[in-house]
């Protein structure tokens, strides 16, 4: 066989067998959904659900405040800009606070950035650019999003938050995002590597990737109801003193309880 003929042919079959095995793994993603990283870090401190009182403005709406992110675990990110998106319960706009803190060696946090928005209801989202803050690998961050429901009466304000980490990108999956043809494949990618931030930014690309949000968010839902099960009400000497996992676990239960309303609200 001539040798050019040969190479071609030896391109062609490796470019094949790259498709199939991606494939294949991305066919496995699917059913997978989202895996949390092994052994995750728990917050380091009481974190707010949105579910107190109604979880919304107007005692009409179908659904809480709450952050699309895990709030049992330290979610992680490979994006130093990562998006962060909530779901808002009211059909009227309210304002709204963002705000991003940073932990430091010792544990201690302090807020780095601020800004103030409208809400629209449903899901919304937000990504921190370049020019605004550059964060860094290795480092954790909790990030609060505050619903103002009257602003001369801070106590009606609503709140939520959760905690990040921002993780290196292993090669083989930066690999794997390489070949991937569309967000919704990355999506896929990223969720079983553990990476929720990266994942369900994705999935906000398209309407076309509405199916998979959903169901990373079913997901979410389901581990974070498994997560408020196997807490015990005591935890190790090793947590922090301002941890208080009665309530934690009752933040857990919201945030499970209100995932599964958002899916159903999503999909009517």
């Amino acid at each position: 066989m001539n040798k050019k003929i040969l190479s071609i042919s030896t391109k062609i079959g490796i470019k094949l067998l790259s498709s199939c095995t991606l494939t294949l793994m991305l066919a496995n993603t699917v059913i997978a959904a989202y895996t949390p990283p092994p052994n995750p870090s728990r917050p380091k401190g009481p974190v707010a659900s949105g579910g107190t009182r109604t979880g919304a403005c107007s005692t009409a709406s179908q659904a809480s405040l709450t952050v699309l992110a895990p709030i049992s675990h330290v979610g992680k990110t490979v994006s130093k800009q990562p998006t962060f998106a909530w779901f808002v319960p009211d059909a009227k706009s309210y304002p709204m606070e963002f705000t991003l803190y940073e932990y430091n060696s010792s544990g201690k946090r302090k807020e780095i950035t601020s800004f103030d928005l409208l809400s629209k209801p449903g899901i919304m989202k937000r990504s921190i650019s370049k020019n605004q803050l550059n964060l860094s690998v290795g480092k954790r961050y909790r990030w609060q999003i505050a619903l103002l429901c009257d602003p001369n009466n801070p106590s009606k304000d609503l709140s939520a938050e959760a905690e990040f980490e921002i993780a290196p990108i292993p090669n083989n999956i930066a690999s794997q995002i390489q070949q991937a043809q569309n967000s919704i494949q990355k999506a896929q990618i990223y969720a079983k590597e553990g990476f929720w931030y990266d994942a369900l930014a994705e999935t906000l690309k398209s309407s076309k990737n509405q199916q998979f949000k959903l169901t990373l968010l079913e997901k979410l839902s389901n581990l974070e109801a498994k997560a408020a099960t196997n807490l015990p009400d005591n935890l190790s000497e090793n947590s922090p003193e301002n941890f208080d996992s009665k309530r934690f676990k009752l933040s857990l239960q919201n945030q499970a309880s209100q995932l599964t309303d958002i899916v159903k609200v999503e999909r009517q």
